[in-house]
């Protein structure tokens, strides 16, 4: 079932993003280790493109959820605090990339 669900939700963020500015996309936290449940939210580590703007980040985060219908946390690759980044990497799964 977890497999189903996240190969699911792949095949929807690649053809999303592929027409968004990011360079790469990975899932993490709880739905990456297949922990997750009808409360867990869809997280994304987003590798944006150069020239792309906070508002960029914004509108994906909103549109994700409209698409998805589930609420999804979008962080950028470049905002990540170090004293969390072992901690997204150990299960994160790359979904898209350019």
């Amino acid at each position: 079932m977890v497999t189903t669900v996240k190969s699911t939700l792949a095949e929807a963020l690649q053809l999303y993003f592929s027409q968004q500015p990011v360079v790469r996309v990975y899932l993490f936290g709880s739905l990456a280790r297949g922990e997750e449940n009808e409360d867990s939210d869809i997280d994304l580590l987003v590798e944006f493109a150069k020239g792309a703007t906070l508002f960029d980040q914004a509108r994906i985060s909103w549109q994700l959820e409209e698409l998805l219908t589930q609420k999804v946390d979008v962080i950028s690759e470049s905002g990540v605090a170090p004293t969390i980044r072992p901690f997204i990497d150990q299960d994160r799964i790359l979904v898209y990339e350019k």
